[in-house]
């Protein structure tokens, strides 16, 4: 029994960590000591992204489904995350977003993948800029018989993002083998060169 249990995961991850379709965050985007999503802290007014990685033996089907407790305060969405191939490796892409409660099987047929353990999504969070500073319980639920929790415990912070300006839109996004984190790095960089 220990042996195929251990071949099922429901993960979460970073934006700025990709998951490849056997699992594994793709090399440009490792990192030494990567970080576990638990108690993340979100502005108001902004979305925040992250990836969520459904890992099963082959031929495994489930219902995936992402909410809140309280459930009015937020928005939550997924997006299924569909892969390209480049220089030899699978980068999850496009996305197309699901309606609740959403049915999925490993391994997906329509992407055509050799041996594809992992499906992953993102899972957009809204966070209204009316939003009271609080705390609100994120959950991904997977379902393959028994329930698997992805939990998070979002941090609403006092911060507000302004309305969306030109000023700081990003011009330039980076190709598909490049690190996902360049457009943040390069923003900072800015900032801390005495930019906006």
């Amino acid at each position: 029994l220990a042996a195929p249990l251990a071949a099922q995961s429901l993960q979460i991850y970073s934006e700025f960590q990709r998951i490849d379709p056997y699992g594994r965050i793709v090399p440009v985007d490792r990192s030494e000591h990567p970080r576990e999503i638990l108690s993340p802290e979100l502005a108001r007014n902004a979305h925040a992204a992250f990836h969520v990685a459904v890992t099963l033996p082959g031929n495994t089907s489930y219902f995936l489904y992402a909410g809140s407790n309280p459930g009015n305060i937020i928005e939550t969405r997924l997006y299924k995350e569909d892969f390209t191939r480049a220089g030899g490796q699978w980068f999850p892409d496009a996305l197309t977003p699901l309606r609740p409660p959403y049915f999925g099987v490993i391994p997906d047929a329509a992407a055509g993948i050799p041996g594809q353990t992992t499906r992953c999504y993102l899972l957009d969070i809204w966070v209204p800029g009316d939003t009271p500073v609080q705390r609100v319980r994120v959950e991904v639920l997977m379902k393959i018989g028994i329930w698997y929790v992805a939990p998070m415990e979002v941090r609403i912070v006092e911060a507000r993002v302004p309305p969306h300006s030109e000023q700081f839109a990003i011009t330039h996004l980076p190709d598909i083998d490049e690190r996902v984190d360049l457009p943040a790095m390069d923003c900072l960089a800015s900032y801390l060169l005495g930019g906006a």
